[in-house]
């Protein structure tokens, strides 16, 4: 069993062990996300905010997590939708599904948010 098939509850670490930890968020957000990332899966503007939603709620209510700003934007022509985290950076749970092939994202973004997030 690799990483991405491990249960999420499985992952659930006490507050203070995970919070300063951005790999634990990344794999957790990875696992979340899973099947929303798959190549036949339709990322419309409404099922990213609803996945969004929710992981934003699952981090804060489960895992202990302030509660993120969901932002919404635009990628090229896309409508984008991310997670705004409490020192400004950002959680892409979706990075590598966009339709922008001049700006290579892996499948689960953390980080600064990248100049071509409008």
């Amino acid at each position: 069993m690799d990483k991405d098939d491990k249960p999420l509850h499985e992952m659930a670490t006490p507050f203070l062990d995970c919070h300063d930890d951005p790999q634990w968020l990344l794999d957790l957000t990875t696992q979340y996300t899973k099947g929303m990332r798959a190549e036949e899966t339709e990322m419309t503007p409404a099922l990213h905010w609803n996945l969004c939603t929710s992981l934003a709620e699952y981090l804060h209510y489960v895992e202990g997590y302030p509660l993120y700003e969901i932002r919404a934007g635009h990628i090229g022509e896309q409508t984008h939708i991310w997670l705004e985290l409490p020192d400004g950076e950002i959680l892409d749970p979706i990075a590598g599904k966009v339709d922008d092939f001049s700006h290579k994202m892996p499948d689960v973004y953390i980080g600064k948010k990248p100049g071509w997030y409008e």
